[in-house]
């Protein structure tokens, strides 16, 4: 039979096709919309901050926290594309807290967008407060911070520093920061390393080193003496305990020992380096050298005393600077 014969006169076409729709269909259609869905988790989220004083955290424990938590990490990514607009912004700032969290998002997007052009760890803000920390501590105490230092707040200082040191030789320190800087102490001498090329670096160190050791018949002392070293002397025994360190951890390029190996009194110390003293052994050379002492004196007490840095004996200055050495380890 045909279906518009039984069709009530007063239903129309159009209707009778929706009547007749599958119920999956019809299911679909009575889904919320997404600005329903949104409006519910907004309710949810209000409910929420009204309930906790305070917006969600996306390290919670309970699932409907994080559920929240990641709705807000979600507006926030549709303010950076500048899809968060109408209603839906203004549902979003009538909640408690969302508004000053809008202005960190905005914050942030300039702090990335200023990174992305000048550099890391380059912001004006930040660059003022560590600055005027530096340069109180620098004042106060006549020179730059040291890496190595004991002090905490001198270490952070030190690698505030070599921060800025890496956007100097980058070429985006900028003029400001530049002058800036350059009102600390012995500054403008570090400008001049940083301006120096570390192949040229240890060209130039090379070439005093061969001069200083020629002139002075031995090699710079890392420690002590007999009498005390002059800047230069720490300087040079700084670099060769630097390439040292090279040897130990990721071994010299051949091209670099060969230069090394033309300074004097740096053959040995190259094969030194090769096969370095065991620790057992410089403890059994130790307590030899402490029996010694105890046996050549007839006063034990007055002599019972470890290895000097000073002292003019060269079989005690090594021992001392093995002591020295484990002291700081």
């Amino acid at each position: 039979m045909d279906a518009d014969a039984i069709r009530p006169p007063d239903v129309p076409s159009r209707t009778l096709k929706r009547l007749r729709r599958p119920a999956d269909e019809i299911q679909r259609s009575a889904a919320p919309t997404l600005q329903q869905t949104f409006e519910a988790s907004v309710e949810d989220l209000r409910n929420f901050v009204h309930g906790h004083g305070a917006l969600p955290s996306n390290a919670a424990e309970e699932p409907d926290e994080r559920r929240l938590a990641k709705f807000v990490a979600n507006q926030r990514g549709q303010d950076e594309k500048g899809k968060l607009l109408g209603d839906r912004r203004c549902l979003l700032l009538a909640i408690p807290g969302m508004a000053a969290r809008f202005g960190q998002w905005r914050e942030r997007r300039t702090i990335i967008g200023r990174s992305r052009l000048e550099g890391p760890r380059c912001i004006w803000g930040a660059f003022a407060r560590r600055f005027r920390a530096l340069k109180e501590w620098s004042h106060a105490k006549g020179h730059l911070p040291r890496r190595h230092a004991e002090d905490q707040v001198e270490r952070q200082l030190h690698t505030f520093l070599g921060d800025q040191r890496r956007l100097y030789q980058r070429g985006v320190l900028g003029e400001r920061r530049k002058q800036r800087l350059s009102e600390l102490p012995g500054m403008q001498a570090r400008f001049a390393v940083w301006a120096t090329r570390r192949k040229q670096f240890f060209e130039e160190l090379l070439h005093d080193l061969h001069s200083w050791s020629q002139q002075h018949g031995h090699l710079p002392r890392h420690y002590g003496g007999i009498t005390r070293r002059e800047e230069r002397e720490r300087r040079l025994a700084k670099f060769l305990a630097n390439q040292h360190h090279l040897h130990r951890t990721r071994g010299l390029p051949p091209d670099r020992i060969s230069k090394l190996a033309a300074v004097p009194g740096m053959p040995e110390r190259l094969e030194r380096w090769k096969s370095p003293p065991s620790f057992d052994g410089q403890v059994a050379a130790l307590e030899a050298w402490l029996a010694k002492r105890h046996q050549g004196s007839s006063a034990p007490s007055q002599n019972s005393r470890l290895p000097k840095r000073r002292s003019k004996d060269p079989e005690e200055r090594k021992l001392a600077v093995f002591l020295d050495w484990h002291h700081r380890a």
